[in-house]
Order: C-alpha cells, then sequence, then structure tokens
C-alpha cells in the first residue's frame, strides 16, 4: 500500500490499486481485517489514485 501513495504515475497506480483490491478481499473473507476495515481502506487509495488521474 505504501508503494501505492508514493507512486506518480496514475497508469501504475490503477494497476496496483486492482491488485490490491483484490488482497484487501480476501484478507476481509479470511477475517484478517474486518470487512469495514477493508473497505475504508479501498476507498482511501481510490480517493488517491483519482487525485493522481486530476
Amino acid at each position: 500500500m505504501r508503494k501505492l501513495f508514493e507512486m506518480d504515475s496514475a497508469e501504475e497506480a490503477q494497476t496496483a490499486l486492482r491488485e490490491l483490491y483484490t488482497m484487501l478481499d480476501r484478507a476481509a473473507a479470511r477475517h484478517i481485517f474486518h470487512p469495514n476495515t477493508a473497505a475504508r481502506r479501498k476507498a482511501r487509495l481510490a480517493r488517491h489514485v483519482r487525485q493522481l488521474s486530476a
């Protein structure tokens, strides 16, 4: 996740975001993270990627 915040390219960030979504969903399904925690992290990551593309 930290690497995503360090990225400057919106295209690279989009690719990394898709991978992170999968990882967070799997972690929530396995109860490593609470589902709300995973959703919150996904929202924050998406907001950052949106700011890169703007």
